[in-house]
């Protein structure tokens, strides 16, 4: 049903519950509403005044409760009284007070859904696991934060003020930011507790300035802690928190100072996420872009061999890979599926074309995001006697988001030595000696106003050695290869720049041809990084 209580009116309700838990309650302006004991309401609207608690005949004020309970929203422009009273906030719905509450002075408690003070609030706030509390008003009381709570300043981008904040580890502090330069912020009367909570930046529609900053926090008294997780949807993840005299803020790459009151965000430019992120898309671990490249470069055309002149008469080869990097509290996996052709020319040299591409995604912090990639090459593989070749590569690589908007480019050249030899009991012994640039092409990052300008020579170098596996149930003409490699990357700072490869591999034919074997083989590779990121790969692959 609905109760209206009309200007002018008061409606005292002497019971607990006197009204129906499923009533919609309407306060029209000048009318008054008091409520004793305990209220369970579902619905609040209206612009006049809830009085919660009574004043007993000896003058001793009693105070209430107010029990909310909604799967829908409501909006309340009117007064909330009542010293000591209590709010509890239950239901999936939002509570919007937005009128004057500063003399209700008990503890305001979500225990889910959202509560938006845009007044003020003469109490303190617990939010529990489940519930957000948000707004542009003040909270005169403390606001503490439990595991699984979140806080929420603004109704879209604004100011909450609160008297003083815990932030309980495992909690989250919610702040919006847009591309002109505006986030919601917290203002504390006293002190910040921080310690293990996590910081989420929701960036809006438009296009960010790299390298900008947005105070988020600031505090009267002391900052103590620091988040334990700073997480975005942006397509860099490198945002770092500064905690400096008075705020705290968001920034890349800074490590807090003493405790602060301030705290700051900044956006990192691109290169600066590739310094500081060892997960950066483009030039991080091995799943990005530059490292990709660099491996498709080393590999290019190792497994073809074409025996007859001719591009009617080459090699395919396709293959799958799969792999997996830690580092720093992230995982990133990838799914690679190479592709490759290859014939010979009449001077005996092998051409080759291929177009590797990869699906990339990364988890950790709070992120979750997935990237694509791909880096069509080419090149040549030059004999310059039966034991060694050199080969020229170039190549174009991309990286998008998961919509195939852009992140960042780079084009590369290399030069490859490759060297083998046969040792005793048809053993083999090889080297694989690489150097290469790699620069960044094309435009911005999806949702910045920056873009990649990467200048990395590279430089890789393996051994091999191999050997037949005789009596095995691969059959006849299987192998095996072991190898090490050492990748090591010179020019702007990378959060990694040298890897180290261990891996190794078996092979075998499937069956003979006129002009070549059709090859199966399939590899383990085990990689750790100076970021101290430990990779492993698995790959298939299949020549005809």
């Amino acid at each position: 049903g609905q109760v209206f209580v009309e200007s002018g009116a008061t409606l005292d309700l002497v019971a607990t519950n006197a009204i129906a838990a499923s009533s919609e309650v309407n306060i029209a302006s000048g009318a008054t509403l008091q409520g004793r004991g305990s209220q369970t309401l579902q619905h609040l609207q209206g612009s006049g005044t809830l009085l919660l608690g009574y004043t007993d005949d000896l003058g001793t004020f009693h105070s209430g409760a107010l029990n909310f309970n909604a799967a829908t929203d409501s909006i309340f422009d009117g007064t909330l009284a009542g010293a000591g009273s209590t709010l509890d906030k239950y239901g999936t719905g939002q509570l919007r007070l937005n009128g004057d509450a500063s003399a209700m002075t008990g503890l305001a408690t979500v225990h889910a859904g959202r509560l938006s003070i845009n007044g003020t609030y003469g109490g303190g706030a617990s939010v529990l696991s489940g519930g957000m509390l948000g707004g542009t008003g003040t909270v005169l009381g403390g606001v503490n934060v439990a595991s699984g709570g979140w806080l929420d300043p603004g109704n879209s981008i604004g100011t909450i003020t609160v008297g003083s904040l815990t932030l309980q580890p495992g909690s989250t502090l919610r702040i919006e930011a847009d591309d002109a330069g505006h986030a919601d912020q917290v203002i504390s009367l006293g002190d910040v507790s921080i310690a293990g909570a996590t910081l989420l930046l929701v960036p809006t529609s438009g296009t960010f300035s790299a390298g900008s900053t947005y105070s988020i926090l600031t505090a009267s008294g002391t900052v103590s802690g620091e988040f334990a997780t700073v997480s975005s949807s942006l397509p860099l993840l490198g945002l770092t928190t500064t905690y400096r005299a008075d705020s705290v803020s968001l920034a890349p790459g800074e490590s807090p100072t003493t405790p602060a009151t301030v705290v700051e965000v900044t956006i990192p430019t691109p290169n600066h996420n590739a310094e500081i992120s060892a997960v950066d898309p483009v030039a991080g671990g091995p799943g990005s872009l530059l490292q990709q490249m660099t491996v498709a470069d080393a590999d290019a055309g190792i497994w073809s061999d074409p025996q007859d002149i001719g591009f009617g008469n080459g090699q395919a080869a396709l293959g799958l890979g799969f792999g997996q990097f830690n580092v720093d509290g992230y995982r990133q996996r990838w799914q690679t599926l190479p592709l490759q052709y290859s014939w010979k020319l009449d001077n005996g040299t092998v051409a080759i074309l291929d177009a590797p591409i990869v699906n990339i995604s990364t988890d950790g912090h709070g992120h979750s995001l997935r990237n694509r990639s791909f880096s069509p090459g080419g090149g040549l593989r030059i004999p310059i006697n039966d034991d060694w070749q050199i080969k020229p590569i170039v190549r174009w690589g991309t990286v998008v988001d998961d919509d195939y908007n852009h992140i960042g480019s780079l084009a590369s050249g290399t030069l490859t030595s490759h060297y083998k030899t046969q040792l005793n009991n048809d053993w083999q012994f090889g080297m694989d000696n690489m150097v290469g640039v790699y620069r960044s092409v094309g435009g911005n990052v999806h949702g910045l106003d920056a873009s990649y300008d990467l200048n990395e020579t590279v430089l890789r170098n393996s051994v091999r050695l191999g050997g037949p596996l005789d009596s095995t149930p691969l059959g006849s003409g299987a192998r095996w290869m072991a190898w090490v490699t050492d990748t090591r990357y010179f020019g702007d700072n990378l959060a990694v720049s040298n890897i180290q490869d261990l891996g190794v591999a078996v092979s075998t034919r499937v069956r003979s041809g006129s002009g070549f074997d059709q090859v199966l083989h399939a590899g383990l590779t085990v990689q750790r990084s100076d970021s101290g990121g430990n990779a492993i790969q698995f790959n298939v692959g299949y020549r005809f």
